[in-house]
């Protein structure tokens, strides 16, 4: 994201964005974003955070169909253990997205 002024509905339309393409075919996609990148400096830096993280929260996740996916996502949820869960999980076998703010 460039650091500028963005309007609130601004915002919201590239989190919207971002969070669409990341929930999509279960974030399966080759071009599925899996690393947001923000200036650290930037005023609507955590604003930007919190709205991407609601859109995310209100986001149904897709069953994990790829063979070792469940495996994959506990591995990542171990290594990192300060990743939180987000997203609207259907049923124990489904995958929450994870998410690690501020990492330098």
């Amino acid at each position: 994201i460039v650091p500028a002024k963005y309007k609130r509905e601004d915002l919201m339309y590239l989190a919207c964005g971002i969070a669409g393409a990341t929930a999509a075919n279960c974030s399966f996609n080759c071009v599925a974003p899996k690393l947001i990148v923000t200036q650290k400096d930037w005023p609507q830096r955590d604003l930007f955070h919190k709205i991407l993280k609601e859109v995310l929260q209100n986001q149904v996740v897709a069953y994990p169909y790829y063979p070792g996916a469940d495996v994959r996502h506990k591995d990542f949820k171990d290594t990192y253990p300060q990743a939180e869960t987000i997203g609207e999980v259907m049923a124990d076998d489904y995958l929450p997205f994870l998410w690690i703010p501020n990492v330098d």
